[in-house]
């Protein structure tokens, strides 16, 4: 019998990253060699690439990011964030209210605008920071006191985060996103309704629910993800597989009719071949991993 589980959203919460639901910054790191599934917050999120590199689809435009490049991203917009094989990026949660409020002033430039309309329906998507100097310093303070204890960690911890954001500012090219497409909050629409039905929803399904052709859904994939309907979809249904495999008590069969499958044999093929594991086998890992 599988455990019960909250219902799936494609909105990320902060305290589902944090040790404790009262901090205002947290910070973890993304996986490597991992591609997520194209999503929103609830949160801001800096991505800093410490080694290698990543590529963040955000609002449907891919932004290569290498070593010592960070992004800022606002929590409405819809980014897929795919880190390169050996990379170690950072990912640092910051919660909008504090954040706001922490900084009232940073001078003028993209920076000052994009806290300026943080709040406001013409937000920027993000703030890109690039070739900026070494901050060896800051980055490994913000790394020590997140995983402090105690009373006072929350605040050691946002006073690290300030520091480390001054310090990335201060020797980057600050580049702001572009005006955004209109049509694409039409397209999250359709990728939020994707992800809510990802058990049953077909490709045909979901066009004739919008009132587009095959083929005119087929464009709009590709121009704002890069991928077919089917093909996201099944990516979509795989990473679902394994976060119930990860979440979860049921069994592979059970995984599998939960995340859109009817085929144990088709199923376990393709598991493996996105993963290079069988279900049993990433469940195995993954579990020992957490322990």
């Amino acid at each position: 019998m599988m455990k019960p589980r909250t219902q799936e959203t494609r909105i990320e919460h902060m305290d589902k990253y944090s040790r404790g639901a009262d901090w205002n910054v947290t910070v973890n790191y993304h996986p490597c060699s991992s591609t997520s599934q194209c999503h929103t917050h609830s949160f801001y999120e800096i991505n800093y690439v410490i080694r290698g590199g990543m590529t963040n689809e955000v609002s449907g435009k891919a932004i290569p990011m290498r070593e010592g490049d960070a992004i800022l991203l606002h929590p409405g917009v819809l980014h897929i964030p795919a880190a390169e094989p050996q990379s170690v990026v950072l990912n640092i949660l910051i919660r909008p209210r504090w954040f706001t409020a922490a900084i009232p002033s940073v001078g003028e430039g993209p920076l000052f605008r994009f806290v300026a309309l943080a709040e406001r329906e013409e937000y920027m998507d993000y703030i890109l920071f690039t070739g900026g100097k070494d901050i060896g310093t800051t980055l490994t303070h913000l790394l020590t006191v997140s995983r402090g204890e105690g009373a006072f960690a929350p605040l050691a911890a946002e006073g690290a985060f300030l520091s480390f954001l001054a310090a990335l500012a201060e020797g980057a090219t600050l580049a702001p996103a572009g005006a955004r497409d209109a049509g694409f909050a039409r397209f999250a629409q359709i990728l939020a309704y994707l992800y809510e039905h990802i058990e049953t929803v077909t490709p045909a399904a979901l066009a004739a629910r919008f009132g587009y052709s095959s083929a005119h859904l087929s464009r709009l994939f590709r121009r704002y993800t890069g991928s077919t309907p089917s093909a996201l979809l099944l990516r979509a249904r795989l990473d679902r597989a394994a976060d119930l495999l990860t979440e979860t008590d049921g069994s592979v069969t059970a995984v599998a009719d939960e995340a859109g499958f009817s085929c144990m044999p088709y199923f376990h093929r393709l598991f493996r071949r996105m993963y290079g594991l069988t279900p049993a086998e990433y469940r195995r890992a993954n579990t020992q991993r957490e322990k």
